[in-house]
């Protein structure tokens, strides 16, 4: 199968708009004129005539020949020249300036240019560095996310008193709610103390303590810390002299 190797491209011409082709693979966007037809940059010529220009401060216009360059905005006679005021010696024929980095004054002899803001001694550095010698390098930046507490004690601390907060505001929501323990019937905690067997037949007699009187919200929460405890059948909630089945 033959592969094109020419493409067809159309000239705009004006006189003559036609139809041109050039190889396939040349890069750049595709051209609007033909090599032949292609427009080309006409420089102007030295003998073209005076040029007419104004001249904004005088506010008039003149004449000059053409030449290369950006236009310029004031004739010659109106033109601002650059006035070099020579810096003022001292007694030593010298030019006294100030060093801001190392805040004192400094002589040398006189050269063309701005004049420098610090001495060679204290050129290129900082204030701090030069009224501090002795400054230490700061410290590198630890990766990683800053720490909050500096150890584990405080941060063990912090964790409890959020958990306090949070059960002192559940604790008023319960009651502004009605449903607080001090505004219902609580679950009673109980502790197997002892166990004393029967005679006979007779079942043992285990004693019970209370501990603690809990919401339904502690009591889940309890039975989760202790739910082996609850298993083994050394702890048991009741309410309303019943025995709560867990």
């Amino acid at each position: 199968m033959a592969v094109a190797k020419w493409e067809h491209l159309t000239c705009e011409y004006e006189p003559k708009p036609h139809k041109w082709k050039r190889e396939i693979g040349q890069r750049g966007r595709k051209p609007h004129f033909c090599p032949k037809h292609k427009p080309t940059t006409v420089a102007a010529a030295s003998n073209s005539g005076p040029v007419t220009l104004h001249c904004e401060i005088g506010d008039h216009d003149w004449i000059r020949e053409p030449t290369r360059g950006r236009k310029p905005t004031s004739c010659p006679e109106h033109r601002v020249a650059t006035i070099i005021v020579p810096a003022t010696r001292n007694e030593n024929g010298k030019v006294t300036l100030h060093c801001e980095n190392g805040n004192h004054d400094w002589e040398r002899e006189p050269q063309r240019g701005r004049k420098p803001t610090s001495c060679p001694t204290h050129s290129g550095k900082s204030l701090a560095s030069v009224s501090d010698p002795v400054a230490e390098k700061p410290e590198p930046k630890k990766r990683g996310r800053p720490r909050i507490h500096e150890t584990p004690e405080e941060a063990k601390e912090a964790q409890l008193k959020r958990s306090q907060e949070r059960a002192a505001n559940l604790e008023g929501m319960l009651k502004g709610r009605g449903t607080h323990i001090s505004q219902q019937d609580p679950y009673i905690l109980y502790k197997k103390t002892a166990e004393k067997k029967g005679r006979g037949k007779t079942p043992p007699t285990t004693t019970w303590d209370k501990v603690a009187d809990h919401s339904p919200l502690q009591m889940a929460q309890y039975v989760n810390a202790h739910e082996a405890d609850f298993e083994n059948g050394l702890y048991r909630y009741e309410r309303h002299g019943k025995v709560i089945v867990l």
